[in-house]
């Protein structure tokens, strides 16, 4: 079997499953571990499924494991070495590592970032500061990203503001696009695929998913939390769920 053929992988590593399952244009990845109840899942693509490739063609994987149809499933032993006929050690730790990271990006600590930003703007009087260092907060803390930042209304549209990444486009229409659309319907617009979203403007045309999330003041729209990323299916429900308590916070200070 060629790595090229392969449409599942399923890795067992001390009692935990670690499998990656495509679908039509994503990965649909599950991982429990023998420590947690439960099983998590994300859809994810790139670069996390290019580096499991790697791993498998690195360590002839493909040639080791259990072949049904196009899964190839694996179990790997921490207490062998890596030649042989039975992969080891040093297959197992890569696995874990690319699955940690995939868990890791999927799964912040919101908790955490929404303390922060309450830390650094408690008693601060200085929108445009205080905006700046959410900003910051957002970009440096997920990763896989390559903007965050923030549009405010102005006479009747949005405007840019305190942001981190490329330039990105100054004004834009309620309505239009992503964020245009999260302010016409003062809804959150999770975006798996930017180009199959009717109306995307693409400020960075490297950028391939987003999240946008309202943003109220005495119950009306005020503007937008905006993060986009350069990889579909960045972000899911969880990150809906965060932002949502991020947004909840910054809004005490508008």
């Amino acid at each position: 079997m060629e790595t090229k053929d392969i449409k599942t992988f399923s890795f067992k590593v001390l009692g935990s499953l670690y499998r990656a399952e495509k679908e039509e244009d994503c990965y649909l990845v599950q991982i429990k571990r023998k420590d947690e109840s439960g099983t998590a899942e994300f859809k994810t693509a790139l670069p996390f499924i290019d580096a499991l490739f790697d791993i498998i063609h690195n360590y002839g994987l493909e040639n080791i494991g259990k072949i049904n149809g196009s899964e190839l499933s694996i179990e790997l032993d921490f207490n062998a070495s890596d030649t042989g006929t039975k992969p080891g050690g040093g297959a197992a730790n890569e696995i874990i590592n690319i699955f940690s990271v995939i868990h890791r990006v999927y799964r912040p600590d919101y908790k955490d970032m929404t303390q922060r930003l309450k830390a650094l703007t408690d008693g601060i009087p200085h929108f445009t500061a205080n905006a700046a260092n959410a900003a910051a907060i957002v970009f440096n803390t997920l990763e896989y990203i390559n903007w965050a930042g923030f549009y405010f209304m102005e006479n009747g549209k949005l405007v840019l503001n305190a942001f981190q990444g490329k330039p990105a486009c100054i004004e834009i229409a309620v309505g239009r696009g992503v964020c245009g659309t999260a302010v016409a319907k003062d809804e959150i617009q999770l975006v798996y695929d930017v180009h199959k979203f009717p109306g995307h403007i693409a400020c960075d045309p490297d950028s391939r998913s987003e999240i946008v999330i309202p943003i109220h003041k005495n119950g009306a729209v005020f503007g937008v939390l905006d993060i986009d990323a350069p990889y579909t299916y960045r972000f899911t429900e969880y990150d809906a769920e965060g932002l949502t308590d991020f947004v909840q916070e910054f809004e005490r200070i508008i």
